[in-house]
């Protein structure tokens, strides 16, 4: 199973990044980036999903641009990634199970 260690937001404007760190390195051949959506009430009070990669600084970590979609639902900051994210990790081709309104950052 690969695992996710760290989840963060920023709004960088006009547009905004998140930044997910998993146990082990990944693959992004099959990525899906709007399988992952934020909704973030308490800073920018927009949601966003993902709409493609902005960097991978290392072998572990994406760095996912996020484009704006509406009016954030709820009052918490939180990250929701279907199993079609189409992540994976490169030495057993393990895939990422994804997270239901993880609370944002992560840890």
């Amino acid at each position: 199973m690969l695992t996710l260690l760290e989840a963060s937001f920023l709004y960088v404007g006009p547009g905004a990044a998140l930044t997910l760190v998993f146990d082990r390195a990944i693959n992004l051949d099959g990525f899906v980036p709007s399988a992952i959506t934020v909704q973030d009430p308490s800073g920018t009070g927009w949601a966003y999903v993902g709409t493609g990669v902005v960097d991978t600084p290392n072998a572990q970590t994406v760095v996912v641009e996020m484009g704006q979609t509406g009016s954030a639902e709820g009052t918490l900051d939180v990250l929701t990634a279907t199993a079609a994210t189409g992540i994976v990790a490169v030495d057993d081709g393990a895939s990422w199970g994804g997270v239901t309104e993880l609370g944002l950052p992560y840890p």
